[in-house]
């Protein structure tokens, strides 16, 4: 039983030293990128006259933007009709044994919650579309920096080490990922043994 403790804790300490290079080399990427592509000139983010290659600047931006609205109207729809969630607190709260006044102050309790969650998240999407307008280059390049398009980089030797150090970041992240799936599926084995071994207890 040491042994497999021993085991699992050196596997942590393995991937905390991969979270440590994969948080260096983001960190190193994200200045490198923004220190060699433009997100000042706003006079580029103008309606095309003719879209002949996938999406211009405008297009993409436009397009987010449009998303975001939606997300807005749909929490504004919730917003509007918040007894559509009573169902779900009356269902949470049976079996509590709770008195007529402690439920309705639990149900209004519940429902305020729910209306400040969504006017935060709807606050979010605003600021994040306030964000855009203002700054539509710098969100553009972020979201190409997020998806490894370094196209934007006219320096060959940055764009061509960036795309080295990405193709490594890749090789840390699946290598971590691969860790932390064997733990997961080594703790499921361990608490199935041990329901197990409960349940044969339990039957003498």
């Amino acid at each position: 039983m040491e042994n497999k403790d021993a085991i699992k804790l050196e596997i942590f300490s393995h991937i905390n030293d991969l979270n440590k290079k994969i948080y260096r080399i983001e960190s190193h990427m994200r200045t490198a990128f923004f220190e060699n592509v433009n997100t000042s000139l706003k006079e580029e983010i103008v309606p095309p006259v003719i879209s002949t290659k996938g999406y211009s600047d405008f297009e993409r931006i436009t397009y987010e933007i449009k998303l975001l609205k939606l997300e807005v109207k749909k929490i504004d729809k919730k917003l509007s009709n918040l007894q559509m969630f009573s169902n779900l607190i009356v269902k949470n709260l049976e079996g509590k044994d709770l008195s007529e006044e402690e439920y309705k102050e639990k149900k209004t309790e519940m429902l305020r919650t729910i209306e400040m969650d969504l006017i935060e998240e709807k606050n979010e999407y605003l600021k994040k579309i306030e964000l855009i307008k203002n700054d539509p280059l710098a969100y553009l390049r972020f979201l190409e920096f997020q998806s490894s398009d370094f196209s934007k980089i006219e320096n060959e030797e940055v764009r061509r080490n960036l795309k080295q150090q990405n193709s490594i970041l890749r090789g840390y992240i699946s290598e971590r990922d691969s860790w932390l799936k064997k733990i997961k599926k080594s703790e499921k084995k361990d608490n199935k043994h041990s329901l197990q071994l409960k349940n044969t207890k339990n039957k003498k």
